[in-house]
């Protein structure tokens, strides 16, 4: 972000050679090119991410950490905008991604700190590795879920309370709700609670056991244990297998103190995984009401809004690839692989038709290939193609006439298999698949075409 432009354009340099590399291209393609072709940031906007995350990594630490202290002072000079400072930079593309976004680093979760010894991860409950997750779950692992945490629910004494507990968002981020349903003594008690206007799914997860201990704590019933089931395996290995938090740490600290309390009353806590969806009945109703707690949380004004470091990451990642959206559509560079590829956030399949062909296709598209071009590089190459005309990209793929059979051979297998009649250059080489008119075909005419590419024997 900051540097001797000398520097700078020693990595710029590094990066394209690299890329063109990696690439199989020419080392004459635009660096501009290059990136959007790769998926690779450039290096300037690559650093402005990196300063962004930084930043806010920065404001999530505590008080005796050198650079926060040296952050803090600096936050307090009356004349900030008096001078420049990486400080400054850094803060200034925050404030970008708060206008653009809604994100505001200042509101980032502070960072976890162990105040004993380091402690690794516990090993996870057997069970949890054959159930699957709520995605691909089949109709076995569901069955087999459900069988093991009712035959758990059998062992479990009279005396004990049981709760389920549930998180909820409308969008991930989103309007969060939290809720659990509390057994105790043959009754129930539901408790349900909207929790932030933004947040993920596991604060709602995390907040609804909170609400269950906060709920034991008000009680002065003395229960044999508290057996709490919540179907976030994230939210269970966080307070009970010793998962390093990386956001919401503020209510995790919350709630093992909690548990720590509950505990020295000589009241045991146990936290359990149970498989969501699985026609549980405490399950299906705190799922329930979840979702009626985070349709809550969107309509009210006055939640907050929760920034984690995942928040910072994907929206400065947001704000990034604005700004090189951009700089790729004002470049005066690169436009003939423009015109094919307008979206820098465009994903390509970098194995279709195959990865000899590929490398091809990316030559036809820049136009870095055939005599034209090397004629500009070496001046003993004749421009010409074998038939007399300048051999460029249209030339070569519509009207050379030493192509004519094979291109006629293209032309039916087109047509036979997709019922395409025209054929054009953007129809092989197109990389916009909000303007591709013939998606569905978009493999089959790929592979038809890396067939004219070998029967040309033009790139062996």
């Amino acid at each position: 972000m900051i540097g001797k432009d000398t520097y700078l354009n020693k990595l710029n340099s590094v990066q394209r050679k690299g890329l063109a590399i990696c690439l199989n291209s020419s080392g004459f393609v635009e660096p501009q090119v290059l990136e959007v072709m790769s998926g690779i940031l450039p290096l300037h906007l690559r650093r402005e991410e990196i300063s962004i995350r930084e930043v806010a990594k920065i404001i999530s630490y505590t008080e005796n950490i050198p650079i926060k202290r040296h952050l803090v002072r600096w936050s307090s000079n009356p004349r900030l905008e008096s001078y420049i400072s990486h400080f400054g930079m850094m803060t200034t593309l925050s404030d970008q991604m708060k206008t653009n976004h809604e994100i505001d680093v200042n509101n980032n979760q502070p960072e976890f700190y162990y105040t004993t010894s380091f402690r690794p991860s516990r090993e996870s409950p057997e069970y949890w590795k054959h159930l699957g997750s709520s995605k691909n779950r089949t109709s076995i692992q569901s069955d087999r879920g459900r069988d093991l945490i009712r035959a758990h629910l059998g062992d479990i004494s009279r005396q004990s309370w049981v709760a389920f507990t549930d998180g909820s968002c409308l969008g991930n981020p989103g309007p969060c709700g939290a809720e659990a349903v509390l057994y105790r003594n043959e009754a129930s008690n539901e408790l349900k609670k909207p929790v932030s206007s933004r947040a993920s799914i596991l604060l709602g997860d995390l907040i609804a056991i909170d609400l269950v201990l906060s709920e034991v704590e008000a009680s002065r019933a003395r229960p044999d244990t508290i057996q709490v089931f919540s179907d976030s395996q994230s939210a269970v290995g966080l307070l009970t297998l010793n998962w390093k938090p990386d956001s919401y740490t503020n209510i995790i600290k919350e709630i093992l103190s909690k548990i720590n309390r509950i505990e020295k009353a000589g009241i045991p806590v146990k936290l359990h995984w149970t498989p969501g969806h699985s026609d549980i009945e405490g399950n299906n109703i705190a799922d329930r009401l979840a979702k009626e707690a985070a349709a809550e949380a969107s309509q009210q004004d006055n939640l907050p809004a929760i920034v984690t470091k995942q928040d910072v990451k994907r929206n400065s990642r947001l704000l990034i690839n604005t700004k090189w959206q951009q700089c790729w559509n004002e470049a005066n560079v690169g436009r003939t692989y423009y015109h094919l590829r307008n979206s820098v956030t465009e994903k390509i399949d970098m194995d279709k038709p195959d990865k000899k062909n590929f490398v091809v296709l990316n030559q036809l598209r820049t136009g870095y290939c055939l005599n034209q071009y090397k004629s500009k590089i070496c001046p003993n190459i004749s421009p010409l193609c074998e038939c007399g005309e300048q051999e460029t990209v249209d030339h070569f793929m519509m009207n050379c006439t030493k192509q004519h059979e094979i291109r006629e051979q293209l032309r039916l297998s087109i047509f036979f298999n997709t019922g395409i009649t025209e054929l054009s250059k953007e129809l092989f080489l197109n990389c916009n698949s909000d303007n591709d008119p013939y998606p569905e075909y978009k493999d089959r005419i790929l592979e038809l075409f890396s067939i004219f590419l070998e029967k040309s024997k033009r790139f062996s």
